[in-house]
Protein backbone atom coordinates (compact mmCIF):
# COMPACT_ATOMS: atom_id res chain seq x y z
CA UNK A 1 0.00 0.00 0.00
CA UNK A 2 1.32 3.00 -1.09
CA UNK A 3 1.12 6.27 1.75
CA UNK A 4 0.64 9.54 0.29
CA UNK A 5 3.20 12.00 1.86
CA UNK A 6 0.35 14.78 1.36
CA UNK A 7 -2.05 13.04 3.64
CA UNK A 8 0.49 12.66 6.48
CA UNK A 9 1.62 15.59 6.85
CA UNK A 10 -1.89 17.12 6.66
CA UNK A 11 -2.63 15.08 9.27
CA UNK A 12 0.66 15.50 11.41
CA UNK A 13 0.71 19.57 11.08
CA UNK A 14 -2.98 19.62 12.32
CA UNK A 15 -2.41 17.45 15.31
CA UNK A 16 1.02 19.38 15.85
CA UNK A 17 -1.19 22.88 15.90
CA UNK A 18 -3.67 21.73 17.57
CA UNK A 19 -1.86 20.44 20.74
CA UNK A 20 0.64 23.50 20.29
CA UNK A 21 -2.79 25.64 21.03
CA UNK A 22 -3.92 23.57 24.07
CA UNK A 23 -0.43 23.38 25.37
CA UNK A 24 0.35 27.10 25.51
CA UNK A 25 -3.49 27.50 26.77
CA UNK A 26 -3.02 24.79 29.20
CA UNK A 27 0.54 26.70 30.62
CA UNK A 28 -1.39 29.24 31.21
CA UNK A 29 -3.29 27.44 34.06
CA UNK A 30 -0.24 25.23 35.22
CA UNK A 31 1.05 25.76 38.58
CA UNK A 32 4.65 25.76 37.08
CA UNK A 33 5.12 25.98 33.61
CA UNK A 34 7.73 24.14 33.43
CA UNK A 35 8.77 23.27 29.57
CA UNK A 36 4.93 23.35 28.34
CA UNK A 37 5.43 27.08 27.40
CA UNK A 38 7.99 26.44 25.07
CA UNK A 39 6.78 23.19 23.96
CA UNK A 40 3.23 24.68 22.56
CA UNK A 41 5.20 27.54 20.48
CA UNK A 42 7.39 24.61 18.83
CA UNK A 43 3.86 22.91 17.89
CA UNK A 44 2.32 25.65 16.53
CA UNK A 45 5.30 26.41 14.74
CA UNK A 46 6.10 23.21 13.19
CA UNK A 47 1.99 22.72 12.88
CA UNK A 48 1.92 26.17 11.41
CA UNK A 49 5.13 24.88 8.97
CA UNK A 50 3.90 21.66 7.78
CA UNK A 51 0.55 23.29 6.47
CA UNK A 52 2.69 26.28 4.88
CA UNK A 53 4.51 23.33 2.73
CA UNK A 54 1.60 22.10 1.76
CA UNK A 55 0.12 25.28 0.95
CA UNK A 56 3.22 26.07 -1.00
CA UNK A 57 3.12 22.27 -2.53
CA UNK A 58 5.43 19.71 -1.84
CA UNK A 59 6.81 20.16 -5.39
CA UNK A 60 8.16 23.73 -4.40
CA UNK A 61 11.24 23.64 -2.73
CA UNK A 62 13.45 26.51 -3.21
CA UNK A 63 12.71 29.55 -2.85
CA UNK A 64 12.99 32.39 0.35
CA UNK A 65 9.15 31.07 1.26
CA UNK A 66 10.80 27.57 1.69
CA UNK A 67 13.85 28.99 3.58
CA UNK A 68 11.38 30.72 5.92
CA UNK A 69 9.42 27.62 6.83
CA UNK A 70 12.85 25.52 7.45
CA UNK A 71 13.79 28.34 9.66
CA UNK A 72 10.86 27.97 11.54
CA UNK A 73 11.22 24.71 12.01
CA UNK A 74 14.06 25.19 13.66
CA UNK A 75 13.34 27.65 15.70
CA UNK A 76 10.84 25.25 16.56
CA UNK A 77 13.32 22.75 17.67
CA UNK A 78 15.30 25.40 19.29
CA UNK A 79 12.07 25.45 21.52
CA UNK A 80 11.65 21.69 22.32
CA UNK A 81 15.33 22.06 23.79
CA UNK A 82 14.35 25.04 26.00
CA UNK A 83 11.69 23.53 26.86
CA UNK A 84 13.43 20.82 28.74
CA UNK A 85 15.93 23.29 30.18
CA UNK A 86 12.95 24.76 31.94
CA UNK A 87 11.30 21.70 32.68
CA UNK A 88 14.91 20.32 34.68
CA UNK A 89 16.31 23.61 35.38
CA UNK A 90 20.00 22.39 33.85
CA UNK A 91 21.45 25.13 32.53
CA UNK A 92 24.11 25.20 29.58
CA UNK A 93 27.40 26.68 29.22
CA UNK A 94 26.82 30.49 28.45
CA UNK A 95 23.02 29.76 29.19
CA UNK A 96 22.22 28.87 25.76
CA UNK A 97 18.97 28.66 24.97
CA UNK A 98 17.95 29.36 28.46
CA UNK A 99 16.78 33.03 27.91
CA UNK A 100 15.22 35.03 25.37
CA UNK A 101 17.95 37.11 24.04
CA UNK A 102 20.39 33.53 23.56
CA UNK A 103 17.63 31.81 21.85
CA UNK A 104 17.72 34.31 19.49
CA UNK A 105 20.85 34.69 18.66
CA UNK A 106 21.44 31.21 18.12
CA UNK A 107 18.48 31.00 15.82
CA UNK A 108 19.54 33.93 13.69
CA UNK A 109 23.27 32.55 13.60
CA UNK A 110 21.35 29.10 12.48
CA UNK A 111 19.49 30.97 9.61
CA UNK A 112 22.52 33.68 8.49
CA UNK A 113 24.37 30.10 7.85
CA UNK A 114 21.35 28.82 5.90
CA UNK A 115 20.81 32.24 3.79
CA UNK A 116 24.59 31.73 2.54
CA UNK A 117 24.35 28.09 1.80
CA UNK A 118 20.72 29.19 -0.09
CA UNK A 119 22.33 31.67 -2.36
CA UNK A 120 26.15 30.22 -2.66
CA UNK A 121 25.22 26.89 -2.98
CA UNK A 122 21.41 25.86 -3.25
CA UNK A 123 22.07 22.11 -3.98
CA UNK A 124 22.97 21.88 -0.47
CA UNK A 125 20.65 23.80 1.54
CA UNK A 126 18.38 20.37 2.58
CA UNK A 127 21.15 18.81 3.24
CA UNK A 128 22.10 22.08 5.58
CA UNK A 129 18.39 22.33 6.92
CA UNK A 130 18.16 18.88 7.92
CA UNK A 131 20.82 18.41 9.51
CA UNK A 132 20.95 21.32 11.33
CA UNK A 133 17.32 20.35 12.72
CA UNK A 134 18.12 16.91 13.06
CA UNK A 135 20.80 17.74 15.43
CA UNK A 136 18.99 20.04 17.00
CA UNK A 137 16.85 17.66 17.97
CA UNK A 138 19.44 15.20 18.77
CA UNK A 139 20.19 18.17 21.36
CA UNK A 140 17.15 18.04 22.84
CA UNK A 141 16.97 14.72 23.28
CA UNK A 142 20.59 14.57 24.84
CA UNK A 143 19.37 17.63 27.27
CA UNK A 144 16.18 15.57 28.20
CA UNK A 145 18.43 12.32 29.45
CA UNK A 146 21.26 14.50 31.19
CA UNK A 147 18.45 16.67 32.80
CA UNK A 148 17.12 14.00 34.32
CA UNK A 149 19.51 13.80 36.92
CA UNK A 150 18.55 17.25 38.07
CA UNK A 151 14.97 17.01 38.57
CA UNK A 152 13.38 16.32 41.83
CA UNK A 153 10.09 14.70 41.24
CA UNK A 154 11.45 11.33 41.29
CA UNK A 155 11.24 8.41 38.68
CA UNK A 156 7.45 9.61 38.15
CA UNK A 157 8.89 12.53 36.33
CA UNK A 158 12.23 11.53 35.27
CA UNK A 159 10.49 8.77 33.58
CA UNK A 160 8.44 10.29 30.78
CA UNK A 161 11.73 13.08 30.48
CA UNK A 162 13.87 10.30 29.39
CA UNK A 163 11.23 8.75 27.23
CA UNK A 164 10.89 11.92 25.53
CA UNK A 165 14.82 11.81 24.88
CA UNK A 166 14.84 8.94 23.76
CA UNK A 167 12.53 9.29 21.00
CA UNK A 168 13.61 12.83 20.09
CA UNK A 169 17.45 11.18 19.10
CA UNK A 170 15.57 8.35 17.26
CA UNK A 171 13.73 10.48 15.19
CA UNK A 172 16.31 12.55 14.31
CA UNK A 173 18.46 9.79 13.93
CA UNK A 174 15.77 8.71 11.37
CA UNK A 175 15.98 11.97 9.64
CA UNK A 176 19.57 12.00 8.89
CA UNK A 177 19.40 8.86 7.80
CA UNK A 178 16.84 9.83 5.18
CA UNK A 179 18.78 12.87 4.14
CA UNK A 180 22.07 10.79 3.71
CA UNK A 181 19.97 8.78 0.95
CA UNK A 182 18.53 11.61 -0.48
CA UNK A 183 22.34 12.82 -0.58
CA UNK A 184 23.56 9.76 -1.68
CA UNK A 185 21.09 9.48 -4.49
CA UNK A 186 19.94 12.79 -5.22
CA UNK A 187 15.43 12.76 -5.80
CA UNK A 188 12.86 14.94 -4.79
CA UNK A 189 12.28 15.27 -1.40
CA UNK A 190 8.49 14.36 -1.40
CA UNK A 191 9.46 11.06 -4.17
CA UNK A 192 11.78 9.57 -2.25
CA UNK A 193 11.66 6.03 -2.21
CA UNK A 194 9.38 5.36 0.55
CA UNK A 195 9.08 9.09 1.64
CA UNK A 196 5.09 8.50 2.48
CA UNK A 197 6.16 5.77 4.78
CA UNK A 198 9.12 7.98 6.45
CA UNK A 199 6.06 11.00 7.03
CA UNK A 200 4.08 8.05 8.58
CA UNK A 201 6.82 7.44 11.28
CA UNK A 202 7.72 10.95 11.92
CA UNK A 203 4.24 12.08 12.52
CA UNK A 204 3.48 8.58 14.93
CA UNK A 205 6.46 9.76 16.74
CA UNK A 206 5.69 13.39 17.21
CA UNK A 207 2.03 12.25 18.07
CA UNK A 208 3.61 9.73 20.51
CA UNK A 209 5.42 13.09 21.86
CA UNK A 210 2.57 14.96 22.29
CA UNK A 211 1.60 12.27 24.58
CA UNK A 212 4.73 12.14 26.36
CA UNK A 213 4.27 16.15 27.11
CA UNK A 214 1.30 15.24 28.48
CA UNK A 215 2.50 12.93 31.02
CA UNK A 216 5.15 14.86 32.18
CA UNK A 217 2.80 17.79 32.42
CA UNK A 218 0.77 15.72 34.70
CA UNK A 219 3.62 13.95 36.75
CA UNK A 220 4.54 17.56 37.47
CA UNK A 221 1.07 18.89 38.27
CA UNK A 222 1.19 15.82 40.33
CA UNK A 223 4.55 16.74 41.80
CA UNK A 224 3.48 20.16 42.86
CA UNK A 225 0.36 18.65 45.28
CA UNK A 226 2.40 16.92 46.72
CA UNK A 227 4.77 19.58 47.45
CA UNK A 228 1.74 21.82 48.51
CA UNK A 229 0.38 19.10 51.20
CA UNK A 230 4.65 18.13 52.32
CA UNK A 231 6.10 21.53 52.82
CA UNK A 232 5.42 24.65 54.56
CA UNK A 233 3.72 27.85 52.59
CA UNK A 234 5.88 30.54 54.39
CA UNK A 235 9.32 29.03 54.12
CA UNK A 236 9.58 25.91 51.72
CA UNK A 237 10.75 23.74 53.73
CA UNK A 238 8.81 20.19 55.23
CA UNK A 239 5.72 20.69 56.94
CA UNK A 240 4.88 18.10 59.60
CA UNK A 241 3.24 15.99 57.59
CA UNK A 242 6.37 16.35 55.13
CA UNK A 243 8.43 15.30 58.06
CA UNK A 244 6.86 12.49 58.91
CA UNK A 245 7.26 11.18 55.52
CA UNK A 246 10.45 11.89 54.96
CA UNK A 247 11.35 9.90 58.29
CA UNK A 248 9.73 6.64 57.16
CA UNK A 249 11.35 6.68 53.65
CA UNK A 250 14.30 7.00 55.13
CA UNK A 251 13.84 3.85 57.36
CA UNK A 252 12.25 2.01 54.57
CA UNK A 253 15.82 1.84 52.82
CA UNK A 254 17.58 -1.38 52.89
CA UNK A 255 21.01 0.45 53.79
CA UNK A 256 19.17 3.38 56.30
CA UNK A 257 21.65 4.88 58.57
CA UNK A 258 20.89 5.91 62.27
CA UNK A 259 19.19 9.27 62.60
CA UNK A 260 20.13 12.32 64.75
CA UNK A 261 17.71 15.00 65.12
CA UNK A 262 18.53 18.47 65.74
CA UNK A 263 15.69 20.41 67.49
CA UNK A 264 16.42 24.50 66.73
CA UNK A 265 14.35 27.37 68.20
CA UNK A 266 15.01 31.58 67.10
CA UNK A 267 15.88 33.37 70.35
CA UNK A 268 13.30 35.60 71.60
CA UNK A 269 11.08 35.29 68.31
CA UNK A 270 7.70 37.04 70.58
CA UNK A 271 9.92 40.05 70.75
CA UNK A 272 10.71 40.27 67.19
CA UNK A 273 6.76 40.08 66.60
CA UNK A 274 5.55 42.65 68.61
CA UNK A 275 8.50 45.29 68.18
CA UNK A 276 8.90 45.00 64.25
CA UNK A 277 5.74 43.55 63.38
CA UNK A 278 4.49 40.12 61.88
CA UNK A 279 6.19 41.02 58.66
CA UNK A 280 9.54 41.11 60.08
CA UNK A 281 8.87 38.10 61.84
CA UNK A 282 7.96 36.01 58.20
CA UNK A 283 10.81 37.56 56.90
CA UNK A 284 13.10 36.24 59.95
CA UNK A 285 11.20 32.94 59.35
CA UNK A 286 12.03 32.48 56.22
CA UNK A 287 15.86 33.52 56.20
CA UNK A 288 16.70 31.68 59.41
CA UNK A 289 14.81 28.65 57.00
CA UNK A 290 17.14 29.52 53.65
CA UNK A 291 19.95 29.35 56.05
CA UNK A 292 19.60 25.94 57.22
CA UNK A 293 18.44 24.28 53.91
CA UNK A 294 21.90 26.16 52.50
CA UNK A 295 24.48 24.90 55.12
CA UNK A 296 22.85 21.13 55.45
CA UNK A 297 23.99 18.24 53.41
CA UNK A 298 22.08 17.31 50.67
CA UNK A 299 20.96 13.83 52.31
CA UNK A 300 19.80 16.07 55.32
CA UNK A 301 16.02 17.31 55.75
CA UNK A 302 14.82 20.56 57.30
CA UNK A 303 11.09 20.26 58.48
CA UNK A 304 9.42 23.67 60.39
CA UNK A 305 7.69 21.81 63.82
CA UNK A 306 6.37 24.98 65.04
CA UNK A 307 5.55 28.83 65.37
CA UNK A 308 9.56 29.30 65.40
CA UNK A 309 10.63 25.80 65.74
CA UNK A 310 12.69 23.53 63.08
CA UNK A 311 13.57 20.31 62.99
CA UNK A 312 16.99 18.38 60.62
CA UNK A 313 17.18 15.31 60.12
CA UNK A 314 20.85 14.11 60.01
CA UNK A 315 21.85 10.63 58.66
CA UNK A 316 25.23 8.98 58.69
CA UNK A 317 26.71 11.14 61.22
CA UNK A 318 28.45 10.78 63.95
CA UNK A 319 27.49 12.21 67.43
CA UNK A 320 30.30 14.61 67.55
CA UNK A 321 29.36 15.43 63.72
CA UNK A 322 26.44 16.52 64.52
CA UNK A 323 27.13 18.68 66.97
CA UNK A 324 29.73 20.68 64.71
CA UNK A 325 26.90 20.73 62.36
CA UNK A 326 24.46 21.94 64.99
CA UNK A 327 27.34 24.87 66.03
CA UNK A 328 27.57 25.76 62.52
CA UNK A 329 24.49 26.37 61.81
CA UNK A 330 23.88 28.66 65.37
CA UNK A 331 26.85 30.64 63.94
CA UNK A 332 25.71 31.41 60.57
CA UNK A 333 22.14 31.88 61.98
CA UNK A 334 23.72 34.60 64.00
CA UNK A 335 25.34 36.43 61.02
CA UNK A 336 22.31 36.98 59.38
CA UNK A 337 21.00 40.52 58.93
CA UNK A 338 17.55 40.42 58.17
CA UNK A 339 16.19 43.59 55.87
CA UNK A 340 13.12 44.67 56.96
CA UNK A 341 10.28 46.76 54.70
CA UNK A 342 11.29 50.24 56.23
CA UNK A 343 14.88 49.20 54.94
CA UNK A 344 16.28 48.33 58.21
CA UNK A 345 18.17 45.07 59.12
CA UNK A 346 17.58 42.94 62.10
CA UNK A 347 19.76 39.79 63.81
CA UNK A 348 18.74 36.67 65.29
CA UNK A 349 20.20 34.21 67.41
CA UNK A 350 19.02 30.26 67.66
CA UNK A 351 19.43 27.39 70.18
CA UNK A 352 19.84 24.07 69.39
CA UNK A 353 19.49 20.71 71.18
CA UNK A 354 20.81 17.18 69.59
CA UNK A 355 19.38 14.05 70.00
CA UNK A 356 21.31 10.48 70.59
CA UNK A 357 21.26 8.43 67.36
CA UNK A 358 17.92 6.84 66.97
CA UNK A 359 17.73 3.42 64.63
CA UNK A 360 14.18 2.77 63.96
CA UNK A 361 11.48 5.02 62.72
CA UNK A 362 9.19 3.70 65.52
CA UNK A 363 11.37 5.71 68.38
CA UNK A 364 12.23 8.03 66.00
CA UNK A 365 9.20 10.78 68.21
CA UNK A 366 11.22 9.45 71.48
CA UNK A 367 14.35 11.35 69.96
CA UNK A 368 12.65 14.31 68.87
CA UNK A 369 11.50 14.79 72.80
CA UNK A 370 15.03 14.37 73.69
CA UNK A 371 16.31 16.83 71.08
CA UNK A 372 13.44 19.20 72.31
CA UNK A 373 14.56 18.49 76.16
CA UNK A 374 18.06 19.47 74.78
CA UNK A 375 17.03 22.42 73.15
CA UNK A 376 15.17 23.88 76.77
CA UNK A 377 18.08 23.10 78.48
CA UNK A 378 19.75 25.50 75.70
CA UNK A 379 17.45 28.40 76.55
CA UNK A 380 17.67 28.09 80.19
CA UNK A 381 21.34 28.27 80.17
CA UNK A 382 21.25 31.21 78.13
CA UNK A 383 20.23 30.70 74.29
CA UNK A 384 22.50 31.27 71.62
CA UNK A 385 23.69 27.87 72.26
CA UNK A 386 23.65 24.08 71.53
CA UNK A 387 22.83 21.25 73.48
CA UNK A 388 23.17 17.63 73.96
CA UNK A 389 21.99 14.76 75.26
CA UNK A 390 23.44 13.33 78.65
CA UNK A 391 26.45 11.43 77.90
CA UNK A 392 25.07 8.48 79.85
CA UNK A 393 21.67 7.75 77.47
CA UNK A 394 22.65 4.98 75.03
CA UNK A 395 21.46 5.10 71.42
CA UNK A 396 17.92 4.82 70.65
CA UNK A 397 17.75 1.71 68.79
Amino acid sequence: MKIDPASVILLMGAHLLICGVLYRIAAYWLPRRGGFEDWGSAGILFGSTYLLRLHQGLDHFDGIDVVAANTLMQLGAMLVARGFLRQTGLRLPGDLLGSHRSLIVAWLAVTGAYLLVWAFAPNWQYVFFSTTLNLTAVGAGLIALVSIRHVTGGPRLRVPIAVAGVLLIGLAGLGMTRSLAILLNPVPIYQAPHAGLFFMVVALGLIVFSYVAMWIAFADVTRSLQQLVSLDALTGVLNRRGLSEAIANHFRRPDASPLILLQIDIDHFKAINDIHGHDAGDRVLIAVARVLRMHCRTRDFVARTGGEEFLIGCSSVRAEQALQLAESLRGRVGELRVELADGGRISCTVSVGVSMPVESEARWESAWREADAALYRAKARGRNRTEAPPADLAPMI
